[in-house]
């Protein structure tokens, strides 16, 4: 359940943001940190830290299909 409302929250911050350099197709570090903030997390905690870790792993270039 957690997951989909970090994935849920990704998205509505993706689709709300633009500060990602145009034509890069990652979300920003500040996109990570809104969507996990908007999940319910606190920011400064260490579940928060895991929160934007793990959103950073799951849109690098590694996790990319191709």
């Amino acid at each position: 359940m957690t997951r989909v409302l970090l994935a849920a929250a990704l998205a509505a911050s993706l689709g709300a943001c633009a500060n990602a350099p145009a034509g890069s197709g990652y979300p920003s570090v500040a996109q990570q940190e809104r969507a996990c903030a908007n999940a319910g997390i606190a920011p400064g905690s260490g579940r928060f830290a895991r929160c934007v870790t793990n959103l950073q792993g799951s849109t690098s270039d590694d996790n990319r299909p191709g």
